[in-house]
């Protein structure tokens, strides 16, 4: 009986994790800045309703480099602000850090809270 309560505990631990995480399909165009996300910086999210699950996904990609004089190393994501009572975020490596020539993906999951309509701002930390 431990044995399957154990192997239970770890099965549903295991599946919450898979839906935490998103899957990387890079497919924007670099800017000026050496980087793009989809949907595009400066783009509205999808809508959300208060006491209403709620996922959207942001996918990032990293150039190699900005002109001959900029050269990056990699990017790490270090939070989001900004979101509304009851939405979380997790990232796509789980550490957050990518390297130049390639993607990762934020994942916006929860409930948005009771009394939290209105317009948010969010931002990326990189």
């Amino acid at each position: 009986m431990k044995k399957t309560l154990l192997f239970a505990a770890l099965l549903i631990g295991g599946l919450s994790q898979l839906s935490a995480q998103c899957t990387i399909t890079p497919g924007c165009t670099y800017g000026a800045t050496g980087y793009c996300t989809t949907p595009a910086e400066n783009t509205a999210l999808p809508n959300g309703t208060e006491l209403v699950a709620y996922s959207t996904v942001i996918q990032l990609s990293l150039d190699m480099g900005i002109a001959p004089f900029v050269t990056f190393v990699d990017a790490t994501i270090s939070g989001i602000s900004g979101l509304p009572s009851g939405l979380t975020y997790s990232a796509n490596p789980t550490s957050g850090t990518f390297l130049p020539g390639t993607s990762a993906c934020l994942i916006i999951t929860g409930t948005p809270a009771a009394s939290t309509a209105g317009s948010y701002t969010c931002r990326r930390w990189f």
